[in-house]
């Protein structure tokens, strides 16, 4: 671990794509995000996969929503409608015949709760990587967070010991980096690389789930893959270099 404690903040989101975890695979400390309020239609219970014929297919979990629009994602229940067996199908249908095709492990899916279940899966998938960082959920971490989505973040990266702060690059039309520098935390983009791997019989195809890549090219290759593709720079730079491109 270097010397600085890297903190990245998310949504807990069902089996999550490769921007995710490039993010995570550059921080020590993990913070999902589950006591803010849940958006539906959001890849917070749901994930993009490639279907039987080539084209990109929803996998959702189906939730409680109604007469609950204010709930927080901690809160979020699963119906329990067989979903996880019809997952279960569809990914062999979908990843039978690729090269490292597993099927998921039936008690991973097995929760009563959205947060649990992703969770639970998140912390599965780092562990079968390697990755040895802190994940917690904001709803474990004491004192409630603050509701300003800046301060909210602050509040978590202090809570658990952090001295940066590594964003996404969506984070770029609400982030305000003088509080960052207030609280005295640095603050740095994680930049989004896409990197085409070989997706069997079908063209390139990005923005999927972590399990197509795990399912086409295999444990190994996708930790090689994210190690090379992730990166971040100072908070601003990143857009600097972007507009100086253009011009």
């Amino acid at each position: 671990m270097s010397l600085q404690k890297v903190v990245c903040c998310h949504e807990p989101t069902y089996l999550p794509w490769i921007g995710f975890w490039q993010k995570v695979f550059q921080s020590d400390v993990l913070v999902l995000l589950d006591d803010i309020q849940y958006s539906k239609n959001n890849y917070t219970n749901r994930v993009l996969i490639r279907g039987t014929h080539g084209e990109p297919q929803w996998l959702t979990v189906p939730v409680r929503t109604r007469g609950r629009r204010l709930q927080a994602i901690r809160d979020v229940e699963i119906v329990r409608d067989g979903w996880d067996n019809k997952h279960r199908r569809t990914l062999q249908a979908c990843y039978g015949k690729a090269p490292f095709y597993r099927p998921l492990a039936y008690g991973l899916l097995k929760r009563s709760r959205l947060a649990d279940l992703n969770t639970g899966l998140i912390i599965h998938m780092a562990e079968c990587m390697g990755l040895s960082l802190e994940i917690v959920r904001s709803s474990n971490l004491g004192e409630p967070l603050r509701d300003s989505p800046n301060e909210r973040l602050v509040d978590a990266v202090q809570a658990v010991g952090g001295s940066t702060y590594l964003s996404g690059s969506g984070a770029k039309d609400y982030l305000n980096p003088f509080v960052f520098q207030q609280a005295g935390l640095d603050l740095r983009c994680s930049r989004f690389t896409s990197w085409p791997y070989d997706q069997q019989q079908w063209e390139w195809l990005p923005g999927l789930g972590i399990l197509d890549a795990l399912y086409n090219i295999g444990m190994a290759s996708t930790v090689q893959m994210l190690k090379l593709s992730s990166s971040s720079t100072p908070w601003g730079q990143e857009w600097t270099s972007r507009i100086e491109s253009r011009a």
